[in-house]
């Protein structure tokens, strides 16, 4: 089954693009009705695209993507008990990752109005611990969960402040006020939310969930108000990394960002706070300053590897290839089997020993490269580096091969999207 994930958006992908191998071995009165709720759904038609995967279901009980179509079609039209049932039949047929994550949703959605319909009859107690099952059964802080964690954790904490479990319903209450969002139903908890005590650490977990939700001019609001309520160090640090990384964001912040990026550096002066300082530096165009905040982080911590790896490919653009090798190889010495940072790796000495002239060593590099089976798109890397040496040799033919293999693996790995062989032989 393809591991099309849980959104809506699976229902607007065409039939033969969701729908795995099984697709072509349904009866073909069961794959008609598939087919044609499928269409119904593209075109919005809800009710009826329920009423084609139902009769598809009848005619193929056994097959676990007609249940998973059918049951995330049945959830968006919030039928959450029918949508259970479908849900279960796919796990149980084709027990997967994609499968078991859809019917945790559903199984929240129906506890959460399970809760909420006890509740309405004054059974507290037992909507309460509905209302918790439904947090427990998937936790997650998704959009298209019915509804988001933000409004579930509201629920139970306004049930818990009816049965005058205050403690309890505060911490529900921030947790509430944390997550929410644009699309979360918290009205009565934010006539609460002033309740909760103000703390730098409540205000940058509020702060982060708004960079998460792409809100980045309130939490830019939030950051600056947490630096205003004399937070700790460590608290600041973080507020100016990710102060840091949202103005990079935004783009056209540059000055900004990278004094943000500085500050954390002072406050909290570990390895991953001057790897940061030194990539905003190197994104601001400062590359003598970020080479100084890469020698500082390796110095502080010798065993990262993605940090030496980072430094090296800085040398090396800058035309200090030896430097840049050594960085390289310890960055083999501390992962040498690990794809595809070790790659990369490879790959850039055989840049800088490309640069030095020393081409054979550089093929060699290469080929090391290779052994380790690099995901495709670095595999077609080395594959087109190495047509350019051989290239340059005079090896045409060998040449060709290469960047022909380098186009198979990735056509558009080249500069300008045009592939390996158009770059080298037909430039722009």
């Amino acid at each position: 089954m393809k591991t099309c994930v849980f959104l809506l958006i699976c229902l607007a992908v065409p039939g033969s693009a969701v729908l795995g191998p099984a697709y072509a071995q349904m009866p073909d009165q069961a794959l008609q009705h598939l087919r044609d709720a499928q269409s119904l759904n593209e075109s919005g038609h809800w009710d009826a695209a329920l009423r084609e995967y139902r009769a598809a279901a009848a005619l193929a009980p056994n097959d676990p993507e007609t249940h998973f179509l059918f049951g995330i079609a049945l959830y968006r039209e919030r039928l959450f008990d029918e949508a259970v049932q479908e849900l279960t039949l796919s796990v149980h047929l084709d027990p997967g990752v994609v499968q078991q994550d859809a019917l945790n949703k559903a199984r929240a959605s129906q506890q959460y109005f399970r809760a909420a319909e006890l509740q309405r009859h004054g059974d507290w107690d037992a909507a309460i611990t509905d209302y918790q099952r439904a947090i427990d059964v998937d936790p997650r802080d998704e959009r298209t969960k019915i509804p988001d964690l933000a409004t579930e954790h509201c629920s139970l904490a306004l049930a818990l402040r009816q049965k005058g479990n205050e403690a309890k319903a505060q911490d529900h209450l921030q947790q509430a006020y944390v997550l929410h969002s644009r699309y979360s139903q918290t009205e009565e908890c934010e006539k609460l939310w002033p309740s909760l005590a103000s703390t730098p650490a409540k205000e940058i977990a509020r702060a982060d969930q708004l960079t998460k939700q792409d809100d980045l001019a309130g939490a830019l609001d939030k950051y600056r108000a947490v630096l205003a309520m004399n937070p700790s160090a460590a608290e600041a640090a973080h507020v100016h990394r990710k102060m840091a990384e949202v103005l990079r964001s935004q783009g056209g912040q540059a000055e900004e960002a990278v004094a943000n990026a500085r500050e954390a550096a002072r406050l909290q002066p570990d390895a991953a706070s001057y790897h940061e300082l030194a990539t905003f530096l190197e994104w601001d165009g400062k590359a003598g300053e970020a080479l100084t905040a890469y020698e500082n982080g390796v110095r502080l911590n010798p065993q990262d590897a993605q940090l030496h790896f980072d430094f090296g490919k800085l040398l090396i653009n800058n035309h200090r290839p030896d430097a840049g090798i050594t960085e390289m190889r310890k960055t083999l010495e501390l992962h040498p089997h690990q794809r595809d940072l070790a790659s990369l790796a490879h790959e850039g000495i055989a840049v800088a020993l490309k640069d030095k002239g020393e081409t054979e060593s550089a093929i060699a590099e290469l080929k090391a490269d290779l052994t380790l089976k690099p995901t495709d798109d670095t595999a077609s890397s080395a594959h087109c580096m190495m047509a350019e040496i051989l290239k340059g040799q005079g090896k045409t033919a060998e040449a060709r091969r290469e960047a022909e293999t380098a186009d198979d693996l990735d056509p558009h790995d080249a500069e300008g999207g045009g592939g390996c062989a158009a770059t080298l032989w037909n430039p722009r």
